[in-house]
């Protein structure tokens, strides 16, 4: 069925002279295991998947009934790993700048981050622990050994 969907897509986009790359296309499901695929696939740097949960935390169609799953949508390993190597050669370029000039140039790369992941307060809270890190260890060196 699956393949049939794909030859119907394919079909539309040929009436708009465009189509599906089959080395960038992959079909995938959300919530199960498909073609030993793993669930759920990126997009723009997010990750799209669905869980199975219970009857209190399930998501529910247009009538309200249960669905039996929840979409998750966050950011995907790659992107993380991308902000993460930004951080880390913003303070590695500015460590033996004063502290407020570290502080301004790693604000709006934080709070650029959050305004695209407003629903990812665990990897906002990881963020902050590996700069609060940074700064730590950035401040071990400039201070004197005393402290």
């Amino acid at each position: 069925m699956l393949k049939q969907c794909q030859q119907i897509i394919c079909e539309w986009l040929a009436q708009f002279d465009l189509e599906l790359k089959p080395s960038k296309t992959k079909i995938v499901h959300t919530l199960n295991e498909l073609d030993d695929n793993k669930p759920g696939f990126d997009f723009l740097g997010f990750n799209i998947r669905q869980y199975k949960v219970g009857k209190y935390k399930s998501g529910k169609n247009t009538r309200g009934e249960l669905l039996g799953f929840k979409t998750i949508i966050k950011p995907s390993n790659e992107s993380v790993k991308r902000h993460y190597q930004k951080l880390s050669e913003t303070i590695k370029r500015l460590n033996a700048a004063p502290q407020v000039k570290l502080i301004k140039e790693l604000n709006p790369i934080i709070k650029h981050k959050h305004c695209h992941d407003e629903k990812t307060r665990d990897d906002l809270k990881a963020i902050k622990a590996y700069k609060q890190e940074k700064e730590w260890q950035l401040l071990k060196t400039l201070l004197p050994v005393w402290l």
